[in-house]
């Protein structure tokens, strides 16, 4: 998955910062890229016997100014080949 901008890249105060967190093990197994927005698988997740995962995506635009949000992302692991990721903002 990625999430992408509109058109705040080209704002006077910057461009987009992404992260991710959240209360149980999703932040342990999923990371995002702070640039690109892409999520990533970064540990095995055979290790774990969760089907489903929540992370909390943050968004940054106007670094200055602290303007952010945030976007529920729900991952759900149906099989070693098939996840499914898709957010509720």
């Amino acid at each position: 998955m990625v999430v992408s901008e509109i058109d705040f890249q080209n704002t006077p105060f910057g461009k987009l910062s992404y992260s991710l967190r959240g209360d149980d093990s999703g932040p342990t197994f999923f990371s995002i890229n702070s640039t690109s927005g892409r999520i990533s698988v970064k540990t095995d997740l055979r290790t774990d016997s969760s089907t489903m995962y929540t992370v909390l995506l943050t968004w940054n635009a106007y670094l200055q100014l602290g303007y952010f949000s945030l976007i529920r992302v729900y991952i759900t692991i149906y099989s070693e080949s098939t996840i499914a990721i898709y957010a509720i903002d």
